[in-house]
């Protein structure tokens, strides 16, 4: 009868053992389908980084758009130069008295003036075509500007804000700025050549330094970090989407977790307790178990 009931027994524990043997190949199951959501996530943040060297692109593409920029500018201020050189050549007129073609008001020899104007102005003051006010000979200003500015000073053509020859600025603002300062076309801050900064954000950071389209907080280069997190991680360094908690490259961690873990601590999906490799546990229980 005892060897009847031990032979029960072993049934009973071969039973058992079966049914763990099976537990331990569906753990292994669903360790494989998480293994194969890392791999996602690596293949996303590989993707990512893809992301990062095409913005990296497009801003040297921007850099050389403000380099053409400075280039256009640079020219424009040689046809104002071209425009003072012509503009200081003398005007024949009859006798010693030149004077509009369409005035009855005439004037010293020495006064030359305007065609369509009836202000006589000293022969070395040429003024802009349709302008009532004179100015210098050596001062050029914009054709359609009221306002007179230095020669050696050029600006946008419809800015009334003069701006000295070497600063070339954006054509819609009025805020000028060092030639060697290019900054965004439609952002007021300027801020140093070797500072690019996102198109729609006001905070500059080192041309070293890209950061998100949206986030004001610059990071190393050699940073990348999530799209709408704050806070910058090594380039090492993959971490959750969600997660603001950085955690070095050789660390995965689950996806919904703050609490990194050594890569070769895999632990359960919901769980914040990390467990050894070779110690599978229960999905919900935070007790560590040896096979």
């Amino acid at each position: 009868m005892s060897c009847r009931a031990q032979t029960l027994l072993l049934q009973a524990f071969r039973t058992l053992w079966t049914a763990q043997t099976l537990l331990l190949l569906a753990f292994r199951t669903l360790w494989t389908a998480q293994t194969l959501l890392l791999l996602a996530f690596c293949t996303l943040w590989t993707a990512q980084t893809l992301l990062l060297l095409a913005f990296r692109t497009l801003w040297t593409a921007q850099t050389l758009l403000l380099l053409a920029f400075c280039t256009l500018w640079t020219a424009q201020t040689l046809l104002l130069l071209a425009f003072r050189t012509l503009w200081t050549a003398p005007n024949p007129a009859p006798a010693s008295i030149p004077y509009s073609l369409d005035s009855p008001n005439p004037a010293p020899a020495s006064i030359l003036y305007s065609l369509d104007s009836p202000n006589p102005a000293p022969a070395s003051i040429p003024y802009s075509l349709d302008s009532p006010n004179p100015a210098p000979a050596s001062i050029p200003y914009s054709l359609d500007s009221p306002n007179p500015a230095p020669a050696s000073i050029p600006y946008s053509l419809d800015s009334p804000n003069p701006a000295p020859a070497s600063i070339p600025y954006s054509l819609d603002s009025p805020n000028p700025a060092p030639a060697s300062i290019p900054y965004s076309l439609d952002s007021p801050n300027p801020a140093p050549a070797s500072i690019l900064y996102s198109l729609d954000s006001p905070n500059p950071a080192p041309a070293s330094i890209l950061y998100s389209l949206d986030s004001p907080n610059p990071a190393p280069a050699s940073i990348p970090y999530s799209l709408d997190s704050p806070n910058p991680a090594p380039a090492s360094i993959p971490y959750s989407l969600d997660s603001p908690n950085p955690a070095p490259a050789s660390i995965l961690y689950s996806l919904d977790s703050p609490n990194p873990a050594p890569a070769s601590i895999p632990y359960s999906l919901d769980s914040p307790n990390p467990a050894p490799a070779s110690i599978p546990y229960s999905l919900d229980s935070p007790t560590h178990s040896g096979l």
